[in-house]
């Protein structure tokens, strides 16, 4: 991450009303579904040069390495 960006959690998905919840990270302040382009949190704005990665799975063999 760049320094001066956010990062936030989406944890849901609604097929039928094509919303994302976005799990903002404030201890569950504004967490809401949102449409994707109207990431708006209380008085906060989240919309220019949004980007939404997708698709991650969980690794299937953990690696434990001593140091």
């Amino acid at each position: 991450m760049i320094k001066g960006q956010h990062g936030t959690d989406c944890d849901d998905f609604t097929d039928t009303t094509a919303q994302l919840h976005m799990n903002w990270g404030w201890s569950g302040q504004n967490d809401e579904y949102y449409k994707t382009g109207n990431f708006t949190p209380g008085d906060r704005s989240y919309n220019y040069k949004s980007v939404i990665y997708y698709g991650f799975k969980q690794p299937s063999m953990v690696l434990s390495v001593k140091l």
